[in-house]
């Protein structure tokens, strides 16, 4: 059983971080494996990915961002650029150009170190930093994409057509998506075709905001209810097998029949855990977010990620090679999403909102001295 959390780190991307580091939270303790694929994984390593950054990467870094946000860093940054670039095809550089060399790289440092700082933290409360010690662990595995090339099978990067076809070479694990519960705003859901729509699914698990909850707690939390979770994973198997069969109606009754009651269980020694209890009691209003689970069409996930604008064009154009495929076209999974309940939208807490509304280019600086 091994949840896929895909996306990727856009402009025009409509998931909040925020959002992002719940779904992961709630994969990683109700699966028994977790996979994260596109490129958002970058938030989760941004510290470990950057520490040791060379000058260069440092500005073009600092330019990309300042781009979208701000003119006048974007041009200051472009002339740093171009008087290094410089500067480096000097052959036999004097000691006065090794000494402004450095006055550039100490003055670059000051902005990249405000611009570290804010996004760690930053990063720390969308939640998501804290989950890079299960990557150093391999207990949240990465499926790597390449950013310029989504389609790239070279190295260690994987298809982008491939992971949303699940077209995997370990047909042992059961793959499936786990779903943002964007999924469910009439934006997307409401947009599906009759014939994309799931074919059933329950709410099955009820969580606090575990936004707050650190790497430790999540792993003694999963740790706690594994005799409840290791029958449900079996059983999931299984039930997985038979959403693969054209028998829709087999598929729906191992699921009612066989996982539902077992997810109650789960669902219960979740909410009965003292992390869980903990919680709800130094919290001034007890809020549960609903995790569903059901059977949905594969390419319904492709319409999805497509309507988030996610997927890239070169997968798009392999993903349209297959759609009449009867193998990919009558394809179904078993899916599970965050489902929020609208009338605690506004209960939740403000950070979102807060998060969502600050910039993530803080360098304030405008000038350069080097003098």
């Amino acid at each position: 059983m091994n949840a896929i959390y895909y996306n990727r780190v856009e402009n025009k991307i409509k998931l909040l971080p925020f959002s992002e580091a719940f779904s992961l939270r709630c994969a990683y303790v109700l699966s028994k494996y977790i996979t994260i694929t596109g490129n958002s994984y970058l938030y989760i390593c941004f510290e470990k990915i950057f520490e040791n950054a060379k000058l260069e990467l440092k500005l073009k870094v600092l330019q990309g961002e300042a781009k979208h946000e701000n003119d006048e860093l974007n041009s200051l940054f472009s002339r740093i650029s171009e008087t290094i670039k410089m500067h480096r095809k000097i052959k036999h550089p004097t000691p006065r150009d090794i000494l402004f060399l450095k006055k550039i790289e100490k003055t670059v440092d000051l902005f990249w170190k405000e611009y570290m700082e804010a996004n760690l933290k930053k990063f720390a409360k969308f939640g998501l930093s804290q989950l890079e010690v299960f990557l150093a662990s391999n207990e949240i595995k990465v499926m790597s994409v390449s950013v310029e090339n989504p389609e790239s099978d070279k190295d260690v990067y994987v298809p982008t057509s491939k992971i949303l076809m699940l077209d995997f070479e370990d047909l042992e694990m059961k793959h499936f998506f786990f779903l943002p519960s964007i999924f469910f705003e009439d934006e997307y859901f409401g947009q599906f075709l009759p014939e994309e729509l799931p074919l059933y699914y329950e709410p099955v698990f009820s969580f606090p905001n575990i936004i707050g909850f650190e790497a430790d707690e999540l792993k003694s939390l999963k740790l706690s209810c594994l005799n409840e979770a290791l029958p449900f994973w079996d059983k999931f198997g299984v039930w997985y097998d038979a959403c693969g069969e054209e028998q829709t109606d087999k598929s729906k009754q191992i699921f009612y029949d066989e996982v539902f009651p077992l997810t109650k269980n789960l669902n219960e020694k979740l909410n009965d855990s003292s992390f869980f209890k903990r919680h709800y009691h130094n919290s001034p209003i007890e809020i549960k977010y609903e995790v569903v689970m059901g059977e949905i069409p594969l390419q319904t996930i492709w319409a999805f990620y497509d309507k988030l604008g996610i997927i890239p064009d070169e997968t798009k154009e392999e993903l349209n090679t297959f759609r009449n495929n009867d193998l990919y076209k009558n394809k179904r999974i078993p899916f599970i999403a965050n489902l929020v309940d609208i009338t605690n939208i506004l209960q939740v807490d403000k950070i979102s909102e807060e998060i969502e509304n600050e910039s993530i280019v803080p360098p304030s600086r405008k000038t350069l001295n080097i003098d």
